[in-house]
């Protein structure tokens, strides 16, 4: 009987134990190529534009160093000039553009201000 009971005893302490066996801590070190100098960062191609948007209707949005807005063709050919306080990507063939004093007109592709 005694016997018996150490066993459980000696069961419940070893399956009590299982949960601390299972937990390990993992430590990495920085290896000699991690501590090296880096890497430069490839050059970035160099822009005319402060922003460049994503082409919609085959054409992009762009601000230019004065902060207007115009758009370019997929070429990079500036087809409707920067002239514009604020305006939006093309959506069926009109954007919605900001003249100088904050009138908001639709334009199409040509540039031309439509009703």
């Amino acid at each position: 009987m005694k016997h018996r009971i150490s066993s459980i005893v000696l069961s419940c302490l070893l399956l009590g134990a299982v949960p601390v066996w299972g937990q390990t801590q993992i430590v990495t070190r920085q290896s000699s190529q991690q501590s090296a100098k880096p890497k430069p960062a490839p050059k970035k191609a160099v822009s005319r534009w402060q922003y460049q948007g994503d082409f919609r209707e085959g054409l992009s949005l762009v601000k230019d160093a004065n902060g207007k807005w115009g758009f370019i063709d997929t070429t990079g050919k500036l087809v409707i000039p920067c002239q514009w306080k604020f305006a939006q990507n093309f959506h069926n063939g009109l954007a919605e553009v900001d003249d100088v004093n904050g009138k908001r007109h639709k334009i199409n592709k040509k540039g031309e201000i439509v009703k």
